[in-house]
């Protein structure tokens, strides 16, 4: 087993553009990431990003210290198989693998085999709890019901949960401190909430189509789903609310994995198109309105998983500048951004007046640069290591809302 330290460094672009989208990323490097590597699972807890890929022919475990700016490389054993899914408790990485085995993998790269499933399954984690889902456990030598199980790491015990009448289960998710799966029964695929020990279905998906992933916030789920009827395939995107599903976008190819802060859903997948936008296996919807923005690059073919934090959307993959400049990495992208109509003062950045007619004065004491722009056209204004007070001209620009980009933080002003 391999430990490789690596410094982390960033790539900033020499040019922007917005394409109904607020343009603020970071490209973060992956060591070794190359043409067919791909990020399978990703996570998050404090300041350190948890990455399960296939890269070379080989399974790794990367741990990525946003503070610091270093990553640790953790082989996993061929014979284990490829990462499918995972979750994080108390910083120590659990993966799930193609060859049935539920592993833990600390910081120092030392694996622990937690259980090994019978047949496919998938795991999350929520709080201190791993969740099990898709088959039944081997535990301690004995084989547990399916199909549903969690795993307290600091007690080191496991719970097996009543099972919905169906024939498997291919989807679970905590919601409103309440237990949901996706199950299939007679054919048709459902939702069941558990309520005293049973299962109650809630919704049932129309004929053809298959749930694919969902992602709860607030009082309502996320969900993505493929229609699989002829004579095209594509994929849903929808709310599930109250017990009613509402379709919102479809795309042309699958929503692989859902994130949503409280402003902006991100989804990643294998699609070209998210709504009626290019979207490049990645987009992103504005919750409360429910406009899409998106950037004018994705995830070159690997958008597989993403994950949010208080500030930021994380995605993993491989992406492009352009046509043909290849960076390999994960993408950063905003979870929420400053709107309103009165002069903003955030520490060092004042912007004022707000509204604006003529002029708009920006005070930005550390030194950043300055990008004023719109969601849908190109960039404005822009003012490189601009210090003290920076004065743009507006008087030119059509009445609407613009956005200002510092450092990686978005605030927005009205122009009148």
């Amino acid at each position: 087993m391999k430990k490789i330290l690596i410094f982390l460094f960033f790539i900033f672009p020499k040019f922007i553009f917005a394409q109904n989208f607020v343009p603020v990323w970071e490209d973060t490097y992956l060591p070794d990431q190359e043409a067919g590597c791909y990020v399978s699972s990703l996570d998050l807890q404090n300041e350190t990003i948890f990455i399960g890929r296939y890269c070379g022919a080989e399974d790794e475990i990367v741990f990525g210290d946003i503070s610091s700016e270093e990553w640790m490389e953790c082989d996993i054993p061929d014979s284990l198989g490829e990462i499918s899914s995972g979750g994080v408790i108390e910083s120590v990485f659990y993966v799930y693998t193609e060859s049935n085995w539920i592993l833990s993998v600390d910081q120092l790269c030392e694996t622990q085999i937690i259980a090994k499933s019978d047949g496919w399954a998938k795991i999350f984690s929520e709080d201190d709890t791993l969740y099990v889902f898709g088959s039944s456990v081997y535990i301690d030598d004995t084989l547990s019901p399916p199909f549903v199980h969690s795993f307290v790491p600091a007690t080191n015990t496991w719970e097996s949960f009543p099972n919905p009448e169906s024939e498997s289960v291919i989807g679970l998710t905590i919601f409103q401190n309440k237990m949901f799966c996706v199950g299939l029964d007679d054919g048709a695929q459902k939702i069941f909430q558990l309520n005293d020990s049973l299962w109650n279905v809630v919704y049932v998906f129309p004929e053809d189509e298959h749930f694919v992933s969902w992602e709860p916030v607030e009082d309502r789920i996320y969900v993505s789903s493929t229609n699989f009827a002829p004579p095209l395939e594509y994929g849903i995107f929808s709310e599930f609310k109250d017990g009613d599903m509402d379709s919102l976008f479809s795309s042309d190819g699958n929503i692989l994995d859902i994130s949503a802060s409280d402003c902006f859903v991100t989804v990643v997948g294998n699609f070209t198109n998210f709504g009626n936008c290019d979207a490049e296996n990645l987009a992103m919807f504005d919750r409360s309105t429910k406009e899409i923005v998106q950037t004018d690059r994705g995830l070159d073919g690997n958008g597989y998983a993403v994950v949010e934090s208080d500030e930021l959307f994380y995605a993993g993959g491989a992406f492009t500048y352009g046509a043909d400049i290849y960076s390999p990495g994960i993408i950063s992208l905003p979870s929420c951004y400053e709107v309103g109509i009165e002069d903003i003062s955030e520490n060092e950045i004042k912007i004022f007046p707000n509204p604006a007619t003529d002029f708009l004065s920006i005070e930005n004491g550390v030194g950043k640069v300055v990008r004023v722009f719109s969601l849908s056209e190109e960039i404005y204004l822009m003012a490189n290591e601009i210090e003290n007070r920076k004065v743009f001209d507006v008087v030119n620009l059509s009445s609407g809302t613009y956005y200002v980009l510092i450092e990686g933080k978005v605030f927005s002003f009205i122009k009148i």
